[in-house]
């Protein structure tokens, strides 16, 4: 697994003053995010959202904990080809943030920019270190079609 942790200089991630929205009661639907000035998405707390734009990935969250960008982390990797592997928080950071982070996918275009685990340690403080630990796995053996009793 890959375990997320400060990098040697420390983590520059700014702590949120948002409290994230105990979420919506209502769905609003699929909507277009607006920019700001350096082309990042605006997110209300609780939220994160990735643009691509001219090649490179531009993430923005806003109240996110940890265990929130180690999932987002993992899912990019994972989208990328890179890695089948957990990631893990490993920050000791228990607080909520708000982060900005650019990137370039390796199947990208243009090619001008950090990699994402180029970009956590160099923007957000951040890295990845590959670990071996124990984790929880969920093994499905047997799925039935039709009820059967108790």
């Amino acid at each position: 697994m890959y375990l997320l942790v400060t990098a040697r200089g420390g983590s520059r991630l700014q702590a949120s003053e948002d409290k994230p929205d105990g979420g919506h009661d209502v769905d609003p639907g699929p909507r277009m995010p607006r920019l700001d000035k350096q082309g990042f998405p605006q997110v209300a707390p609780g939220e994160g959202l990735t643009s691509l734009r001219n090649g490179a990935f531009r993430f923005a969250a806003s109240g996110w904990s940890m265990e929130q960008l180690a999932s987002m982390i993992q899912v990019r990797l994972r989208a990328e080809g890179k890695a089948e592997r957990l990631v893990v928080n490993g920050t000791g950071l228990t607080g909520r943030y708000d982060f900005r982070l650019t990137w370039v996918s390796g199947s990208s275009v243009s090619g001008d920019g950090p990699a994402l685990t180029e970009a956590l340690e160099s923007q957000l403080g951040l890295k990845l270190e590959q670990r071996q630990m124990p984790a929880d796995v969920v093994v499905i053996d047997h799925v039935a079609r039709l009820p059967t009793a108790n």
